[in-house]
Order: C-alpha cells, then structure tokens, then sequence
C-alpha cells in the first residue's frame, strides 16, 4: 500500500510540478513582456510631455537655454522644475541635446552615470522615435533603455533623450519573479497537500482489503470490506466480498465434509471393533461368530467403497483439467455393468430394458471414467427403485453425441433436492432411510467426471413416481 500511495503522490507531484512550471515561464514571458511595454509607454509619454513644455518655453523666451542659463530666467527654472519632477515620476532622466550633439539640459539623475556630453547625431537620427537598449552611441557608460524622439524648433533640429537604467527594469522583473515564485510555491504546497489528502483517499479501500486479505490468509473467512467510493473501486470491493463468501462457504463445506466422512469412517469401525471385541471377550457366543464375522466383512466393504470414493475424488482433483480419452463402443460397456446388477435387481424383481439404437456406438472419452459413471448411475438406480419397478437404460444418438438415458421408477428427487444433488455426501432426508449404506459421493463423482468432460447431465423427475438422469457423450471421429 505504501508503493501505491508512493506512485500517486510522485506521479502527482510531477505532473503538478510541470504543470506549475509551465505556467511560470508563461507568467514570465507575460509579466516580462508587459513590464517592457510599460517601460516603453512611460518613456514615450515622457518625451512627448517635455516636448510639449519645451515648446511652451520656447514660445516664451525665444530660445534653447543650456543648465547654465536655467538659474538667471525664472521661466527656465520653472521649466526644469517641471522636467525633474515628471521623469522622478517616469523613473528616468530627462536629456535634451542640441543640432550639434551637445547636452543643453539634463533633469535630476543624469549624473548618477557618465554622460560624456557629446551625442552622435547619426546615433540620434537613427533611434529617434523608438526604444532601444544600448549606450546610445557610446554617449553611456552602461547599457540602458533609451527613446530618442526630435522636436523641430525654429530652423533647428533638437533632441529629446529619454534614458532609463536597466537595472530599473530588471528590478521590476526581479520583483514580479519574486511574486511569481511565491505563488508558485504556495500553489505547490497547495497541490502537495490536495494530492496527499487525494491519495490517501485513493488508497484507503486498498488498505482495508490489504488488512481483509490478511485476515482471510490467517483463517478469518467472516471478513468483508465497505462497498463505497468510484465503480472500479465498488467493483473490487464487491468482487473481494464475493471471493470472502466464496471461501466461506467452501471452508463452511470442507468441514461438513470433513465432519460427514469421520461419521461415515467411525461407524463401520466402531461395529467391526465391536463384534471383534465381543468374539475376543466371550461375550458373543461362538455359534453367532458366522453371522457377526459377515456382518464385519460387509462393514469392511463398506469402507472399501467409501475409501475407493475418496480416492478417485482425489485422484479427479489433481488430475489434469483434461481427461484421457480413447475411443470405445458404450453400449458394450452399458450392457456389462447391467448384468453386474443381476443379484439385486433379481432381489427387488425389478423389470429391466436395455434398448441401444445401433449394434455398436463409439463414443471419445475416457473409458475408466464414463463406466464409473454409468455404474453409480445403475447403482443410484437400483437402490432408488420401488420393488417390483422399472428400470431401463436407454442409448440413443442425437447429431454428434450420444444420448444415455438412466430411468427408474421410485421416490425420485424433490425440486429442492434437486440444486443439491450432485454435492459431496448429500443425502436427502427420504434417501437416508432408504439407503443405510450410501455413502452420498456417486452423483458427487459423475457430476465432476462429465463436467471434466464438458458433456451435459440433467435430472427429470417426479416426486414419488419417476427418476431419470440422461447425460451426453461425444461420438468418436469415423
């Protein structure tokens, strides 16, 4: 479970981490491309507004003053003034150059970085009316972001510089990277703790059956888990639930299993150490010892057969899914396990038929296998038949198989019987008192044969009149 949770959470965190990263760069180009932009506009609304206040001046005065004049003329005072404070606003300073490239003025900050004082004019023809980082021609000592923009006064061509360190920009971008990264961390702190809670969410059915399927492993087969939370995760849930209960009631059937087959085996023990017993103590007379010591050797079958039974239930279990078959003529082999039952048919008086459509009828199955089969079934039939009843085995063909009929006349089976029939030592109540010395594996046994087999069997009767069991087997390739 920890794996699980494990892959989620890493599987999570790296989609969100791409995710988040993605959109960072994104945010960045953005927030970089707008903070350029406005830096741009503040620069071009600068040098707009200082050309419309030095055309003001110019209007007044009739002329292009350089600093030193600004402190003898109140109107160029006041203009200057007016041209600090709003490139303090714009963050940049504020240079106006004359038609032969020499500074006539510069706001407050133009000193903070070396101005030689002279401009090249192709420089400033170039660039005029546009943005651009660089030294202007080398009129810089550093890199900056300048826009150069030309105002005709008069006859003469002047220049209005507007520069702005780089390190302003950067800053702003520093600042909003800043920003960035904190939301991004925050959002992934976020994710971190969604995916957690997501996962554990995820991974809570999976741990409850871990903890059920630990329980099942120690013997615990009464364990069941929720059915909550998506369909794949009810489904799971459900089809666990359904394998618990499965288990259950197989546990629940070994042990009756178990339980019936140490009654059946202690019985018949009990009375041959009994009569042995008695013989060896005195206490049965010897003239009894002939009919206690038969009674002894029909226990001692009875053990056989029971023993046998289990053997060949084992044996069909651990065999493979697929039986040996081989070709063989069945209504041969129906014929001889018939006259086998000559002694107790004759003791019921029962009227027998035996009818096979054809002389011969080959048939593809294992052949050890399909005559047990047909002898429980004979044998099934014979204990179960009223005296003086019918029995009749019947072979018929039906495209490609063969179709073997078992029918006698008796009790049959009751409709609630009938789903329980074919389990291991089931004996209906009626069928107890009728066979004493059943052992209630052979329709067990037939079943499971057939089934191995992939041929069908079914059940028709009516209670108190008939039974008939009728099974298929495929006919042999000609």
């Amino acid at each position: 479970m920890k794996t699980i949770f494990f892959r989620y959470m890493t599987t999570f965190l790296i989609i969100m981490s791409i995710t988040l990263a993605l959109l960072s760069m994104m945010m960045a180009a953005r927030v970089s491309h707008y903070a350029a932009s406005q830096q741009e506009q503040a620069l071009m609304n600068a040098a707009d507004f200082s050309e419309k206040t030095l055309r003001y001046m110019y209007e007044l005065t009739g002329a292009m003053p350089s600093d030193r004049d600004a402190g003898e003329n109140e109107t160029l005072l006041l203009t200057t003034k007016i041209l600090n404070e709003y490139a303090r606003t714009s963050s940049a300073a504020v240079l106006i150059v004359s038609p032969e490239g020499k500074l006539l003025i510069g706001t407050q900050g133009w000193d903070d970085f070396s101005v030689s004082g002279n401009f090249s004019l192709s420089t400033l023809y170039a660039y005029k009316n546009g943005c651009t980082y660089d030294s202007l021609g080398g009129a810089f000592s550093d890199i900056r972001l300048n826009y150069v923009k030309s105002m005709e006064l008069g006859a003469n061509t002047f220049f209005i510089v507007l520069t702005s360190p780089r390190s302003y920009a950067e800053g702003i971008m520093t600042h909003m990277y800043g920003s960035i990264l904190i939301a991004v961390l925050w959002m992934l702190a976020a994710s971190l703790a969604a995916v957690y809670l997501i996962s554990d969410k995820l991974t809570a059915p999976l741990r409850s059956m871990q903890s059920a399927a630990n329980a099942l492993a120690r013997g615990d087969f009464s364990v069941r888990v929720p059915v909550s939370g998506s369909s794949e995760i009810v489904e799971l849930a459900t089809a666990f639930n359904s394998m618990a209960e499965a288990l259950q009631n197989n546990e629940n059937k070994t042990a009756g299993f178990i339980s019936d087959i140490s009654h059946d085996l202690r019985t018949p023990l009990t009375s041959i150490s009994g009569f042995i017993d008695g013989m060896l103590n005195g206490s049965i007379s010897p003239e009894k010892y002939t009919y206690y010591l038969s009674v002894v050797a029909e226990e001692t079958r009875r053990l056989t057969r029971l023993v046998h039974s289990l053997l060949e239930i084992t044996r069909m279990q651990v065999a493979d899914r697929k039986p040996q078959k081989s070709s063989f003529d069945v209504c041969e082999m129906a014929r001889i396990i018939l006259l086998s039952f000559e002694n107790k048919i004759n003791e019921k008086e029962l009227h027998v038929s035996f009818d096979c459509e054809k002389e011969k009828m080959m048939v593809l199955a294992n052949k050890d296998n399909i005559y047990q089969v047909i002898y429980n079934l004979c044998d099934n039939a014979v204990k179960f038949s009223h005296p003086k009843g019918t029995l009749s085995l019947t072979i018929k063909s039906a495209k490609d198989h063969a179709l073997i009929s078992l029918y006698n006349t008796g009790e049959g089976i009751s409709e609630e019987d009938k789903p329980q029939i074919f389990e291991r030592l089931f004996k209906s109540d009626r069928s107890r008192g009728l066979d004493k010395s059943g052992l209630g594996l052979g329709l067990y046994i037939v079943k499971t044969i057939l089934d191995r087999h992939e041929e069908t069997l079914t059940i028709l009767s009516e209670p108190g009149k008939f039974c008939e069991f009728v099974f298929t087997l495929r006919f042999a390739p000609s």
